[in-house]
């Protein structure tokens, strides 16, 4: 895996393709990790719209105090969750981890998170593919095609809390 370290914002298409690469970026324009496969993001700033829109692996870290990334996001592809939300608490390392590295090729930004970091990381938010968070189908849901009816899946809508 690769490195990134932008002190500064990015623009269009940021991490566009991305499939393993560790990425730093104080901001990023519209289509942001669109068609990612893999590799982690930490986005200290702003995102434009369409984020994440045909992501199907990987994960982005956004700092976003307001949550305004549930309304930045490509709703088809990704998900977005408040990090002190999730259980997986090697979430948090791997954010503490990236600021850290980032701090140190030069970021105030960073270096300023870090001063308050229990803080900064309450404004955290994981952007997941939607076939990383979505919970498997109840077993007596499973469908089975008889005769010439075809197998419809069941409408599943996810309404953030």
């Amino acid at each position: 895996s690769s490195d990134l370290h932008v002190i500064g914002r990015a623009g269009m298409r940021f991490a566009v393709r991305n499939a393993g690469a560790d990425a730093v970026v104080e901001g990023v324009g519209p289509h942001g990790a669109e068609y990612m496969t893999g590799g982690t993001l930490l986005i200290l700033g702003s995102v434009g719209p369409n984020f994440g829109a045909g992501m199907t692996g990987g994960r982005a870290y956004v700092l976003d105090p307001a949550g305004s990334i549930r309304e930045r996001i490509d709703p088809t592809s990704v998900a977005a969750h408040r990090l002190l939300d999730i259980e997986d608490s090697g979430h948090a390392a791997d954010v503490a981890r990236l600021l850290r590295l980032h701090r140190d090729a030069g970021s105030a930004v960073a270096a300023e998170l870090l001063a308050d970091e229990a803080h900064a990381l309450r404004s955290i938010w994981v952007v997941l593919p939607i076939d990383q968070t979505a919970p498997a189908a109840p077993a007596h849901d499973r469908r089975v095609a008889t005769g010439s009816q075809p197998i419809r899946p069941a409408i599943v809508m996810a309404v953030p809390s």
